[in-house]
């Protein structure tokens, strides 16, 4: 690799917001190319985080918390569709929605149906 390519590798990380910043701050202009918004970065340094008034146990109870969530979101929808088959009777001792089971329903018979017909065939 030479020199322009490892500049040219380079330029192109600058102008990766995603990359550079760890967010999307990214927009094309009516021109076609692009640029970055940077007053919708967000900055937060010691001094700001602090008159948020969380402490590093809040983040971390914070962040246990979401993740103990979507391990309990995972196991009940392997519950739900124990052998891909949507266990109505345990959803509704859940959460007695009759309109969010119809919803259930008419997705599973637009997008679960047509599939396994196919399958079949």
């Amino acid at each position: 690799s030479s020199v322009e390519d490892i500049s040219a590798d380079i330029k192109k990380r600058a102008l990766d917001s995603w990359a550079m910043l760890g967010t999307n701050l990214s927009v094309k202009k009516p021109d076609g190319t692009w640029t970055s918004e940077s007053n919708r970065l967000m900055l937060m340094d010691r001094r700001d985080f602090n008159k948020l008034g969380i402490s590093l146990d809040d983040l971390i109870d914070g962040y246990l918390q979401s993740v103990m969530a979507c391990i309990a979101i995972d196991r009940i929808s392997n519950r739900l569709l124990l052998r891909n088959t949507f266990n109505t009777d345990l959803f509704m001792s859940l959460n007695e929605d009759s309109a969010l089971l119809s919803e259930i329903n008419r997705c599973h018979q637009e997008h679960v149906a047509p599939k396994k017909e196919a399958e079949e065939n």
